[in-house]
């Protein structure tokens, strides 16, 4: 899917969110390790987005960090989307991040996702 529509698979709290607000997500990827995470609010973020997407009709799948699929999902943000419909103006994002200098938190960072392999994601998403 990656190769041959990658506009419905984003990485990354920003492209995330965006996503959630058009309501598009149609599978949520997060890994175990942002619920545990020392800042409340952190926590807080990411359970309030599993529960309104779970809302909203979408799937979630949570990765343990033990396992290599978890791994290699934490190196890429911890959380991802595959969307029901393309949208491909998430990648002003990307630009909008890159010229800002508002560098407040490491995890909110936009990550692209060329570099994905679809190996670590379930089968059952394809």
């Amino acid at each position: 899917m990656l190769d041959t529509n990658p506009d419905k698979a984003h990485f990354g709290f920003n492209y995330v969110q965006k996503a959630h607000e058009e309501l598009a997500i149609d599978s949520l990827l997060v890994t175990d390790e942002l619920f545990r995470n020392s800042d409340i609010l952190t926590r807080k973020k990411y359970v309030q987005l599993v529960e309104s997407v779970r809302e909203n009709g979408g799937k979630v799948y949570t990765f343990s960090s033990l396992h290599v699929s978890g791994t290699q999902l934490q190196q890429f943000s911890g959380v991802a989307a595959i969307l029901r419909y393309p949208l491909p103006d998430l990648d002003q994002l990307e630009l909008d991040a890159a010229s800002s200098s508002d560098d407040d938190d490491s995890d909110d960072d936009v990550v692209p996702c060329n570099n994905i392999q679809e190996s670590m994601l379930p089968d059952d998403v394809f």
